[in-house]
């Protein structure tokens, strides 16, 4: 470990950015995509493509056990030290079938990642590291002609491989109620899922809808039923594609509840809110409200190059036209407050539901 250090100069890619103006340096890896990213000054365009292609041709991966054990300290921190770490790992365990691609947590497994060495990683970055799998998305004030040589000038020489087919898998849902509970010394919590279908789906949008309605700020119906009136939860929200947009996915709501509140009575306050969209329209203002909210957010996104850049790449990548960014907004503006209360009497029902609760151990247990 020492000796390596004598002939590695460690975050050299990072140093050269930062010289160059560059910032923002990062990568993040999602159940669908692995991304890399840089905010660079336009006339720096050159030295990005370089580095970046270079890496991708000649991958020398001198820090590796250095990396693998970052990553291992990185899922004990999120994971097991931290109690929704492992109900979320728990909760997507029970909500998918065996086999599916989001049973497995992105980080991976301990004892996967204990035993993972660097001849497998390598095969791995050979059939998933490919272009035919890859998308560039740059974002800035450039010239178009200019800029899309210096890319086939670096990367157009990259080697396609015998491409890895991705899994196939069929959606998952309305196959009886799930419940998963698991015991860790954190706050109590509570997670309450159901199947749905991805974008481009339509009912993807009312989802949309739902989520913001429900979750979205002091006005939200949750926030303000579990957290002002009955005082029962100090956190809730929502999340609409858990834990990925590529297959059919969860609308997911998450609870940290009061210390002491009874777990069963939080479920039923949930379901209630859920049911009044079953009986009860939401107002035509209501629904305007909550879609000028959505499409402000979605902007003020787009208004950041960085963020833009990374949407584009995103929605190529999965849907296979980064336009169809364009047809989620007008979806959107198609839903209807009877969308709404179609897609919760198909979808919010026990048949189609996960629930995983955290409890802390009862006072004594253990000693």
């Amino acid at each position: 470990m020492e000796l390596h250090r004598k002939f590695v100069i460690s975050n050299e890619d990072n140093y050269i950015y930062s010289k160059n103006g560059g910032v923002g340096f990062n990568a993040y890896t999602s159940n669908d995509v692995t991304n890399y990213q840089i905010l660079l000054p336009a006339n720096r365009l050159e030295i990005w493509a370089k580095l970046e292609s270079d890496r991708l041709k000649n991958p020398i991966l001198r820090e590796y056990y250095t990396e693998r054990d970052v990553v291992l300290e990185e899922r004990r921190m999120r994971v097991e030290n931290r109690g929704l770490g492992i109900l979320r790992e728990k909760y997507l365990d029970a909500a998918f079938p065996e086999g599916h691609p989001y049973r497995m947590p992105v980080i991976g497994y301990e004892k996967n990642l204990g035993f993972l060495d660097l001849e497998k990683t390598k095969t791995f970055f050979k059939n998933y590291y490919d272009p035919q799998r890859m998308v560039i998305a740059v974002v800035g004030s450039l010239d178009f002609d200019k800029t899309e040589k210096i890319l086939r000038n670096y990367f157009g020489d990259l080697k396609k491989g015998s491409l890895q087919p991705l899994k196939k898998t069929t959606q998952a849902g309305f196959n009886g109620s799930k419940f998963v509970s698991v015991v860790h010394p954190s706050t109590p919590s509570k997670i309450i899922g159901f199947h749905k279908p991805a974008f481009p789906h339509p009912d993807d949008a009312v989802f949309s809808i739902i989520d913001t309605l429900l979750a979205e700020g002091e006005s939200g119906r949750l926030y303000k039923k579990l957290i002002l009136e009955k005082q029962v939860a100090q956190g809730v929200y929502c999340w609409n594609g858990d834990p990925g947009d590529r297959f059919s996915n969860l609308f997911s709501i998450y609870i940290t509840n009061n210390q002491n509140a009874d777990q069963k009575k939080v479920e039923n306050l949930v379901q209630e809110e859920l049911d009044k969209l079953k009986t009860e329209l939401i107002t035509s203002e209501e629904l305007f409200r909550i879609k000028n909210q959505i499409l402000g957010g979605y902007l003020r996104a787009l208004d950041d190059n960085g963020k833009l850049a990374d949407v584009l790449s995103l929605y190529q990548l999965l849907y296979g036209d980064w336009r169809e960014l364009l047809r989620g907004y007008e979806e959107l503006d198609t839903v209807t407050p009877e969308d709404v209360q179609r897609v919760a009497k198909k979808y919010f029902v026990p048949e189609n539901r996960t629930i995983a609760e955290l409890n802390p151990p009862a006072k004594g247990a253990g000693n």
